[in-house]
């Protein structure tokens, strides 16, 4: 089997962006270690929050930030400090990686966990990660 060179400079890099969050209720959800965004809700002050993402740490003020979150660690503190202006939600956007489709099976998983390693390595995540991936 012929070895296909992943060019590291063709796949996009993750993206952190840090989200200034108001007083209150920010209408998002979260679910998993570490959280990801599954749900932004019509009314959310934070539209921007991308579904998908992870967030990486939770910064309330200058001195204190919040790393290592589970869902309901977060979710605790977001509750805790919801009368806070300083809140700031740092996110990982994880790039869609695209394989060649003679890497993928018939239901969409990755055929080759060589294939997937190397992706993982190219991305800086670990090959237990989860990501969105497209056929070409």
């Amino acid at each position: 089997e012929e070895e296909e060179n992943l060019d590291q400079n063709a796949l996009p890099e993750n993206i952190l962006t840090k989200i200034p969050l108001p007083a209150g209720d920010i209408g998002l959800a979260f679910q998993g270690t570490p959280p990801k965004v599954q749900l932004v809700t019509k009314d959310s002050p934070v539209p921007q929050v991308p579904i998908g993402c992870i967030v990486t740490s939770l910064n309330l003020s200058q001195d204190q930030v919040l790393d290592d979150l589970t869902t309901s660690s977060l979710v605790t503190a977001l509750y805790e400090y919801r009368k806070s202006k300083n809140r700031t939600l740092v996110v990982l956007e994880t790039p869609e990686v695209v394989v060649p489709a003679h890497y993928q099976r018939k239901d969409g998983k990755i055929e080759s966990e060589t294939c997937f390693s190397r992706i993982c390595t190219l991305v800086g995540l670990s090959s237990n990660s989860s990501l969105p991936v497209s056929a070409i």
